[in-house]
């Protein structure tokens, strides 16, 4: 019976339900709409990417670091959903690193270059994995435009919630 029920649920998505809950805390990956996170991560040239020069827009931040495995798994699209979306004026996509103390200064930025991916990357810190609770990597979080976190999961679960963001 059990050798039986297994394949059953796996069809029926209740064990990706199961892990998604496990992983992110929500079945669906929305969150409620949560207090603004105050963060600063820098940019390539150094510049400061904030929560508060991101309001005003819809904001994807991927969580990631350069020994994941599945973040890279990711990237192509992660890549998709950039260009889907980049020309419009109200949204950013950030693919943000979480440094290891084996990474070299500049290699998060280094190391998507040479994949020939062309999404912007920020240089993170614990403080700020911490701060939006990231255990698991990649985990996708959406901001709205005030700033919020409304949405936790994976890229591919995101576009309707980016969509439905972008339409209001």
């Amino acid at each position: 019976m059990a050798l039986w029920a297994f394949p059953f649920l796996l069809n029926l998505q209740i064990y990706s339900t199961w892990v998604h809950y496990i992983e992110f805390g929500t079945l669906t990956g929305k969150v409620q709409s949560e207090d603004i996170i105050a963060f600063e991560a820098l940019d390539k040239a150094g510049q400061t990417v904030s929560n508060e020069t991101l309001r005003g827009k819809v904001t994807v931040l991927d969580f990631w670091f350069i020994g994941c495995g599945p973040c890279w798994k990711k990237f192509p699209e992660l890549q998709k959903v950039y260009e889907e979306y980049s020309t419009h004026p109200d949204f950013e996509l950030y693919a943000l690193n979480r440094p290891m103390s084996s990474d070299s200064p500049d290699q998060a930025f280094t190391s998507i270059e040479k994949k020939s991916y062309s999404f912007p990357v920020l240089k993170g810190s614990q403080k700020i994995m911490d701060d939006f609770d990231i255990y698991v990597y990649p985990t996708i979080i959406v901001l709205d435009r005030d700033g919020k976190k409304v949405f936790m999961g994976e890229i591919e679960d995101a576009r309707a919630v980016i969509d439905d963001l972008l339409a209001n």
